[in-house]
């Protein structure tokens, strides 16, 4: 196991992806600057980094890859409700495909959260603004990814719920693309509880059912999609340990993160 440190800056939203057989690449998105960075897997080197100048903000930033066609396309929501769609090329160059007006289409003006889903044939941007979820169908023209809008907006609504964080999880056995998130609700602020969403735009049908309750110190989730070989999971981050759920047989793993000392001499960090 090889193990690298990254000095990350404050306020920056960070994102991961294999964008070549052999190599990964890790994104991170700070105020108005994009820093890409291409690392070995085997030995953790950087190889090369890439600094751009956006000249605007974004709220919140997401990677998404499509694996039938080795595409990899970074998806920025702003302040005024636009999605900007934009395609990565291993050189580092960057194309805008898309821009999406999400605010005319849901007639919102804050959002929580901000998520996107791939099924067989549509893609699926999910907006969360307190407790009303919104799922957007978009289908795509052809592989390329240069989607239209389309008129296939699932909304629910489930009064006194807060969304802290929500992930998307594909499954390689039915092909198709959820949601997990962490949801609380205002009577219970304390209580939180892993909840599962599956979204069918063809016969219009979206389940809801939770899962677990979690710690009230649960912040993210890090979704692990299927292979040929293991199922679902999902690894729920806390402040003093991590959970490992396996999303088909419900089994709930527990490990304690050790407590870290610092050193008053030489400022070292003992595990």
């Amino acid at each position: 196991m090889h193990i690298g440190y990254i000095s990350i800056h404050q306020t920056a939203y960070v994102s991961g992806g294999v964008f070549q057989k052999n190599n990964h690449r890790l994104i991170l998105y700070r105020e108005k600057y994009l820093e890409i960075f291409n690392i070995q897997p085997l030995n953790g080197k950087i190889i090369s980094c890439l600094i751009l100048n956006f000249f605007f903000n974004f709220l919140f930033q997401n990677l998404f890859t499509i694996k039938n066609t080795h595409k990899n396309y970074l998806f920025f929501l702003d302040e005024i409700g636009c999605v900007t769609i934009i395609q990565i090329f291993n050189s580092g160059k960057l194309i805008r495909v898309d821009l999406v007006d999400l605010k005319k289409i849901l007639k919102i003006k804050q959002f929580s959260c901000f998520q996107v889903a791939l099924d067989k044939k549509n893609l699926i941007f999910l907006i969360c603004n307190d407790y009303i979820y919104k799922f957007i169908c978009r289908i795509k023209k052809n592989l390329e990814l240069i989607p239209f809008v389309s008129n296939k907006v699932l909304i629910i609504k489930h009064y006194y719920i807060i969304c802290y964080h929500v992930t998307c999880i594909v499954s390689h056995f039915t092909h198709t693309s959820n949601f997990v998130s962490i949801e609380t609700i205002y009577n219970r602020p304390y209580d939180k509880f892993l909840v599962f969403y599956y979204i069918n735009f063809l016969s219009k049908c979206i389940k809801r059912s939770i899962i677990c309750k979690i710690n009230d110190s649960s912040y993210i989730l890090l979704p692990f999609p299927s292979t040929n070989k293991c199922q679902e999971c999902i690894l729920i981050l806390c402040e003093n340990f991590f959970v490992f759920i396996n999303l088909h047989t419900l089994n709930l793993l527990f490990k304690d993160i050790p407590f870290r000392k610092i050193k008053k001499n030489t400022g070292q960090i003992l595990i």
